[in-house]
């Protein structure tokens, strides 16, 4: 879970813009990390270290008004022959504003 999280929990300053454009997703998720417990409440937590460990994560998005369920993997484009990430990133190594676009 600390992967997930980080030991200090979600922060805005994880949230770093990679190259689709996506102001607009970034900037909702570093608000929205002001409020840590909201960000977590997006993960299915109760099998979070399970699943993690198989490399798959329940996230719930709303989608035209409905909470949805949305399998991600933990499998994230790089550039090639190089461990940098295409899409967002964080310099902290947290992975859930990864995952969240993902899903998105």
């Amino acid at each position: 879970m600390h992967l997930l999280f980080g030991k200090d929990g979600p922060q805005p300053s994880d949230v770093e813009q990679g190259e689709l454009g996506n102001c607009y997703l970034m900037s909702v998720l570093a608000g929205l990390a002001v409020r840590p417990e909201r960000v977590k409440r997006l993960f299915y937590l109760p099998k979070l270290q399970e699943a993690a460990d198989r490399g798959v994560y329940c996230v719930f998005l709303c989608v035209s008004g409905v909470w949805t369920e949305i399998l991600v993997d933990d499998c994230l484009p790089c550039y090639p022959n190089t461990s940098k990430l295409v899409f967002s990133r964080t310099k902290s190594g947290k992975a859930w504003p990864l995952l969240i676009e993902k899903a998105w």
